[in-house]
This record gives structure tokens, C-alpha cells and sequence, in this order.
């Protein structure tokens, strides 16, 4: 983890700590483009809150033998995210949210099938991070938003990496789908819900700030608390202008 990555995370998770007061448990949202760093930022906020739980919305992926492989031309994400288990995603945040325990089963991925259920404990923190995390059904359950930007650019080989990592097969198949279907429809969600602007917090992720996957600068507070010690510069926070 980069130096820079550290600098941020230590005031990020100070932040979150005084905007969940007194709101317990804390939920806090996570969004931006597949492969910006959402989940090395996520990890990084866990090991500083005491007793977090990190949620991967990745984890609602739907098998591929559910999905329609096929884009439909103005669908609608207004009710859900055709690809993901939209209705257990909402569920999951909204039974964490009412303060208790909950449950779901995740997506493996080198498999591509469902596996065994998995408990997510009460906690004081709660990590929801993932594409689509805030979607105008999710947003509601959150104390904090941050959405985490990254570069375009050599942003499929990041894909590719992560498929590696993650163990899965016929990765050609799954750059097609990303770039035939996954990608404009993340594009379609980013225009119509503008979750960029839904968020606290605007961080610099991959490809952006010094070029590592693992680097990040605070760039954008909407609201800060006051004395957070984290420098704040001026943001356009347009979509359009991402490298």
C-alpha cells in the first residue's frame, strides 16, 4: 500500500467516524467505475474503524446462465441492476441498516455460481462497496458516501488482472461482456443518477493522483466536519472530464 494511499485513509476513516454520530450502525456507500480501487479503499477503512464489515456488491453478481447476455436499448436501472441480485443487494443493506444480523449468499467467481451463505454480523460499521452502491435505493441507508474516480485509461487490463486474481475461466468471453455490456450500462447508471454528486467525499483512484492502483488523494468535500485536517481543492466533479 503507497504512502500516499496511507496518508488518506487515516483522516478518510476520521471523517467517517465523526459523520456516523450518533448513528449506529454506520453505513457507509462506496461507489465509482469497476476497477477504480473501491475495495483496497474499503479494506484500508476496515482496518481503521473497530469492528467494520466490508459488503462487496460484486458478491451479487448474477450466474451468467440468468443473465440476458444481450443490451436492451433504454432499459430501465431506475428499480435495479439486471446483472446483480438487485433485490438480495437491497435486502442485505436494509436488514444491516435496521441495526441487526443478515445474511446472503455470494457470487464465486472462478465458478460462476452461487456458493454457501455467509452471516454478516452487527457492527458499528458497515463498508458497502461495490459498483452501484449508491443508487438512488441504496443511498438512503448511508451516514457517508464516497465515490472513488479512476482513468479510463488501460482500465481493461485492470479488469483482466482482477479476472486473474479471481480465478475465472474464458476470460476473453468476460472482457467481451464487459465491454459490450457491462460497460455502457455502468456508463447509462453514471448519466442518469450522477452518483458522483450523491457523494461526501471525491477520491482520486486508479490511473489518477500518481498512477498506482494503490494511490489516492482527497480531492472534493461537500460536507466536511470542521478541523478534519484533510486539504480540499476545488473539483468540477464531471464525469466527462475523467482521463
Amino acid at each position: 500500500m503507497g504512502d500516499s494511499f496511507e496518508g488518506l485513509s487515516g483522516p478518510l476513516a476520521e471523517t467517517v467516524r465523526d459523520a456516523a454520530r450518533p448513528a449506529r450502525p454506520a453505513i457507509v456507500g462506496l461507489d465509482g467505475p469497476g476497477c477504480a480501487g473501491k475495495s483496497t479503499l474499503a479494506d484500508a477503512l476496515q482496518a481503521l474503524l473497530p469492528g467494520a464489515t466490508v459488503v462487496s456488491l460484486d458478491d451479487f453478481f448474477a450466474p451468467l446462465d440468468t443473465q440476458v447476455l444481450t443490451r436492451v436499448s433504454g432499459e430501465d436501472l431506475a428499480t435495479g441492476i439486471p446483472h446483480l441480485r438487485w433485490d438480495a443487494a437491497q435486502a442485505l443493506v436494509n436488514d444491516l441498516a435496521s441495526g441487526g444480523s443478515a445474511s446472503y449468499t455470494p457470487y464465486v467467481w472462478g465458478a460462476d455460481r452461487l456458493g454457501s451463505p455467509v452471516l454478516v454480523p452487527s457492527s458499528d460499521f458497515i463498508l458497502v462497496e461495490g459498483l452501484y452502491a449508491l443508487h438512488p435505493q441504496l443511498r438512503s441507508a448511508y451516514c457517508f458516501k464516497i465515490w472513488v474516480d479512476c482513468s479510463t485509461v488501460d482500465r481493461m487490463a485492470r479488469v483482466a488482472d482482477r479476472m486473474v486474481r479471481a480465478g475465472v475461466n474464458n476470460r476473453e468471453r468476460w472482457l467481451d461482456l464487459w465491454t459490450r455490456l457491462y460497460v455502457p450500462r455502468e456508463q447509462a447508471y453514471f448519466a442518469t443518477f450522477r452518483p458522483d454528486l450523491a457523494a461526501d467525499v471525491f477520491v482520486t483512484g486508479a490511473g489518477l493522483a500518481n498512477g498506482t492502483r494503490d494511490s489516492f488523494a482527497w480531492t472534493h468535500s461537500v460536507r466536511p466536519p470542521p478541523n478534519n485536517g484533510l486539504q480540499q481543492t476545488p473539483s468540477s466533479r464531471s464525469l466527462g472530464r475523467r482521463s
